[in-house]
Protein backbone atom coordinates (compact mmCIF):
# COMPACT_ATOMS: atom_id res chain seq x y z
CA UNK A 1 0.00 0.00 0.00
CA UNK A 2 2.94 2.50 0.79
CA UNK A 3 4.32 1.78 -2.73
CA UNK A 4 1.12 2.73 -4.11
CA UNK A 5 0.35 5.69 -2.47
CA UNK A 6 3.83 7.19 -2.87
CA UNK A 7 3.43 6.67 -7.34
CA UNK A 8 -0.08 8.37 -6.54
CA UNK A 9 1.36 11.36 -4.67
CA UNK A 10 4.11 11.99 -7.23
CA UNK A 11 1.49 12.58 -9.66
CA UNK A 12 -0.46 15.18 -7.77
CA UNK A 13 -0.07 18.40 -9.27
CA UNK A 14 -1.29 22.13 -7.79
CA UNK A 15 -4.99 21.67 -8.93
CA UNK A 16 -8.25 21.80 -7.10
CA UNK A 17 -9.41 18.58 -8.48
CA UNK A 18 -6.06 16.64 -7.29
CA UNK A 19 -5.64 18.60 -3.91
CA UNK A 20 -9.40 17.68 -2.74
CA UNK A 21 -9.60 14.22 -3.98
CA UNK A 22 -6.30 13.60 -1.86
CA UNK A 23 -8.38 14.62 1.28
CA UNK A 24 -10.91 12.39 0.32
CA UNK A 25 -8.60 9.67 -0.13
CA UNK A 26 -6.70 10.01 3.09
CA UNK A 27 -10.06 10.35 4.84
CA UNK A 28 -11.56 7.59 3.09
CA UNK A 29 -8.21 5.39 4.08
CA UNK A 30 -8.23 6.82 7.93
CA UNK A 31 -11.76 5.89 7.89
CA UNK A 32 -11.61 2.20 6.44
CA UNK A 33 -8.52 1.52 8.53
CA UNK A 34 -10.73 1.87 12.01
CA UNK A 35 -13.26 -0.82 10.45
CA UNK A 36 -10.85 -3.41 8.35
CA UNK A 37 -8.24 -4.81 10.40
CA UNK A 38 -5.74 -5.23 7.89
CA UNK A 39 -5.07 -1.68 7.09
CA UNK A 40 -3.69 -1.21 10.64
CA UNK A 41 -1.97 -4.63 11.38
CA UNK A 42 1.35 -3.74 13.14
CA UNK A 43 0.36 -0.60 13.85
CA UNK A 44 0.90 0.45 10.37
CA UNK A 45 -0.18 4.15 9.53
CA UNK A 46 -0.19 4.85 5.59
CA UNK A 47 1.56 8.50 6.02
CA UNK A 48 3.98 7.42 8.51
CA UNK A 49 5.16 5.06 6.35
CA UNK A 50 5.64 6.93 2.85
CA UNK A 51 8.78 8.22 1.62
CA UNK A 52 9.68 11.84 2.38
CA UNK A 53 9.35 13.58 -0.82
CA UNK A 54 5.88 12.25 -0.77
CA UNK A 55 5.33 13.85 2.35
CA UNK A 56 6.48 17.22 0.87
CA UNK A 57 3.87 16.38 -1.66
CA UNK A 58 1.24 15.75 0.08
CA UNK A 59 2.23 18.98 2.82
CA UNK A 60 1.98 21.09 -0.64
CA UNK A 61 -1.14 19.76 -1.93
CA UNK A 62 -2.92 20.34 1.15
CA UNK A 63 -1.68 23.75 1.93
CA UNK A 64 -2.92 24.75 -1.86
CA UNK A 65 -5.84 23.18 -1.03
CA UNK A 66 -6.43 25.39 2.08
CA UNK A 67 -5.59 28.77 -0.01
CA UNK A 68 -8.13 28.04 -2.55
CA UNK A 69 -10.97 26.01 -1.09
CA UNK A 70 -13.11 29.11 -0.11
CA UNK A 71 -12.69 30.03 -3.94
CA UNK A 72 -13.61 27.21 -5.24
CA UNK A 73 -16.66 26.59 -2.78
CA UNK A 74 -17.64 29.88 -2.86
CA UNK A 75 -21.37 29.68 -3.86
CA UNK A 76 -21.79 26.31 -0.96
CA UNK A 77 -22.55 26.55 2.57
CA UNK A 78 -19.58 27.91 4.00
CA UNK A 79 -16.96 26.18 6.12
CA UNK A 80 -13.66 26.97 7.39
CA UNK A 81 -10.45 24.98 7.71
Amino acid sequence: MTTLFEGYAKYLKEEYSDAAGLLYNISAYYSLKKNIAFLSSDNYDLIENIDEKSKKIIGKTFRFLRKNYDKENEHTSKYSF
